[in-house]
């Protein structure tokens, strides 16, 4: 199913019944992944710490789009601080992802 998908995926431009096949298809394996994977419960600001070494990153990237400041980004990384709902937000866009990812 996987491959279907992911042939699916690279198919440009796809038609409105392979839109939906494609869509049924996903919709399958989230199920099928759900009864059988048990999501982990990982600090999100644990996340934030992979994410930021799997890109090969700094710091000081998220100064900006995600942070106000350097002693910000430092505070939360440090747990001396918590993730807003306004750093999730901005993390989940600057990273591409689904918010849910850093919440904890």
């Amino acid at each position: 199913m996987r491959d279907e998908i992911q042939s699916l995926v690279r198919t440009f431009p796809r038609s409105e019944g392979e839109e939906e096949y494609l869509s049924l298809l996903g919709q399958l394996l989230i199920a099928w992944e759900h009864d059988r994977y048990v999501a982990s419960t990982i600090p999100g600001v644990e996340v934030l710490r992979c994410m930021i070494e799997d890109n090969g990153m700094k710091q000081s990237a998220l100064v900006g789009p995600v942070c106000a400041s350097p002693g910000i980004v430092s505070e939360i990384l440090s747990g001396k601080r918590k993730l807003t709902v306004s750093h999730i937000r901005k993390l989940a866009e600057f990273f591409h992802t689904s918010p849910a990812v850093f919440l904890s």
